[in-house]
């Protein structure tokens, strides 16, 4: 290939005013083929080399075999059919309800990790040191707001806190002064939380417990059971909690009204009203079915391969989204799959995983056809 020199051409001022992409090609020698012009040419003819290389261009792209791009198979339960051929080729993932004789997604799933010895490793773990749910309130909501981050630093965060509270982290607070919460963990540091953040953040428990003298009371005083979700009261209770701190950001406690998913706290209360093989409970009074999935991107993943939605980004419309796809499903208990889900998260050799990469047997289409 000739390459052109690095001055300008000849006929340059004869076509600055029409053609200035032109002679800045010329001047920086980019030109695909220059030697088909030369260093002196017309207007007329880089017009005419241009269309000939455009015409090449194109009829080699005729020529090109073009890209499959290969979509990620999704299931619409919405409008499943209800036949048997994921149970059949997918018994640890899909499993028949016994009493309505529906395919339910995930049963089996719950059914075989919905159990405390596949609970570590995760937060939940130290709930269980607090048969009181007083206590139990307490250090959920202080083990549920450092739950970000990788797993291992998460349970080191929280064991430090906890053992610093003592036995009871309820009496723990109502005793404490400001600067004594300050100075028990002015060491402490999780990720971009500082003790700082930490003491005003425990400042603001401790404030809902004088004020209503527990956390659920201060959540119940926002909780109607004409609310079709938590969010209002969760919204509510978050503004009791930053009240402390006039209001001001906190990494340790996430704000329902700023549109966030605030994964966390949905966690937070998933683990107080639901009781089962693996929530301990405690809060009576609050529907389960107006929880809502505590959303985060491994979720979000799980969801969009479920079909349950196709939102891009793991924001509060999301995990509304997805609950709703979830309340089909089990409609009195839309977040009944979230543990065992995440368990996939973490086991990375079990299956929920592989059949979204792979693909289930069979997916509803939009408008209920079968692809």
């Amino acid at each position: 290939m000739t390459v052109i020199a690095r001055r300008k051409c000849p006929d340059c001022l004869q076509c600055r005013e029409c053609a200035p992409p032109r002679c800045l090609q010329c001047r920086k020698s980019v030109h695909r083929d220059p030697g088909e012009l030369g260093c002196a040419f017309t207007h007329g003819r880089y017009l005419e080399w241009k269309r000939g290389r455009a015409e090449m261009d194109s009829e080699k792209t005729k020529s090109r075999p073009a890209k499959v791009r290969m979509r990620r198979p999704t299931v619409d339960l919405a409008r499943c059919r209800d036949c048997d051929a994921c149970l059949e080729v997918c018994p640890g993932v899909f499993g028949r309800n016994e009493d309505t004789g529906r395919l339910e997604v995930a049963e089996r799933l719950y059914a075989h990790y919905n159990h405390r010895r596949w609970v570590h490793p995760d937060p939940l773990e130290f709930l269980y040191h607090y048969p009181d749910p007083a206590e139990r309130e307490v250090a959920g909501l202080v083990a549920s707001g450092l739950a970000y981050g990788r797993v291992g630093q998460i349970l080191k965060s929280v064991s430090y806190v906890l053992d610093k509270m003592g036995p009871s982290p309820r009496m723990f607070l109502l005793e404490s002064r400001d600067g004594d919460l300050h100075r028990t963990f002015s060491g402490f540091k999780h990720r971009f939380t500082t003790g700082g953040e930490l003491a005003v953040f425990l400042t603001g428990i401790r404030g809902v417990l004088r004020s209503y003298g527990s956390l659920q009371e201060g959540f119940m005083a926002g909780y109607s059971p004409k609310d079709e979700t938590v969010l209002p009261a969760l919204e509510d209770f978050a503004a009791l909690l930053s009240a402390a701190f006039g209001g001001a950001r906190n990494s340790l406690l996430p704000r329902p009204a700023r549109g966030s998913a605030c994964k966390r706290l949905h966690l937070y209360l998933r683990w107080m009203v639901r009781k089962d093989g693996v929530d301990p409970g405690g809060w009576e009074g609050v529907d389960p079915s107006k929880l809502i999935i505590p959303l985060d991107t491994h979720m979000h993943r799980i969801c969009k391969g479920l079909g349950l939605t196709a939102r891009r980004c793991a924001d509060r419309k999301t995990a509304l989204e997805s609950t709703r796809g979830f309340r089909t499903v089990a409609p009195r208990d839309p977040v009944r799959y979230d543990f065992a889900l995440t368990r996939l998260g973490i086991r990375k050799d079990q299956g929920l995983e592989k059949i979204l990469g792979e693909g289930f047997p069979c997916r509803a289409a939009p408008g209920g056809a079968e692809t």
